[in-house]
């Protein structure tokens, strides 16, 4: 897609080129302790942190090598921490189950059973139900089963809509509403607009606390970070 395109242009193809240094060759990327307004590391220079997994991507991954041959490079990634001091910061019940707990959810998964109904035809939602629906407590667990279905037309039908749920459960964090999401995601605005509901739906309590923390910002003129360093408001 030119989403794709326009991001891999703009991390890797117009920067790689000028990465290596001039002395030795190698890439040499500075890592910031408290290079963002939340405080935490970033890398910049080229910026290491965003290196594709999978797909075409994944070629750049051949430009580092370890310093020396007895040594190795070790990639290490946090794992969705906006939405993991979001279920803490809210104590939500539905987020916390994702995270906390010996039978933990998909966090994407449950936006995505939340969009199920209103994204999928009720034939679709019916035929499911009825093949799928057995032994399910809620759309979270018939949801989780129609993702592992064998059929693979089925699969991919849930996959996707996963895909799209966990897009907007990172934008929505962030505060992204509708039109920005419809716009960065490349999908219709009314499709947008129902990923947002369902994801409100079953994380009630995200939102509550994030207004809590944009009234306090408004009212003292600053917010804290976990650690409770300040950001003044501009």
């Amino acid at each position: 897609s030119m989403k794709k395109v326009m991001t891999r242009r703009s991390l890797f193809y117009k920067n790689y080129r000028y990465a290596r240094h001039w002395k030795d060759g190698k890439i040499h990327a500075s890592i910031n302790q408290c290079g963002t307004v939340t405080r935490r590391y970033s890398a910049s220079r080229p910026n290491v942190t965003q290196l594709p997994k999978r797909g075409d991507g994944v070629k750049f991954r051949k430009c580092y090598a370890p310093h020396r041959r007895d040594a190795i490079v070790c990639s290490a990634d946090f794992s969705g921490q906006e939405l993991r001091l979001a279920a803490y910061r809210s104590q939500d019940k539905n987020m916390l189950a994702c995270y906390v707990g010996d039978n933990l959810k998909d966090i994407h998964s449950i936006t995505a059973a939340g969009a199920m109904k209103l994204k999928w035809p009720s034939s679709v939602v019916s035929r499911v139900r009825e093949q799928y629906g057995e032994d399910c407590q809620d759309d979270y667990d018939l949801f989780i089963k129609v993702r592992k279905a064998k059929d693979e037309a089925d699969h991919k039908m849930a996959d996707d809509l996963r895909k799209a749920a966990k897009n907007v459960n990172f934008g929505a964090q962030n505060m992204a509403r509708a039109p920005k999401l419809s716009e960065t995601l490349v999908m219709p605005l009314e499709d947008a607009q129902l990923f947002l509901d369902a994801r409100e739906k079953m994380f009630p309590s995200v939102n509550e606390a994030a207004e809590r923390a944009s009234n306090f910002a408004k009212q003292s003129g600053y917010a804290l970070t976990l650690m409770g360093a300040r950001r003044h408001l501009q």
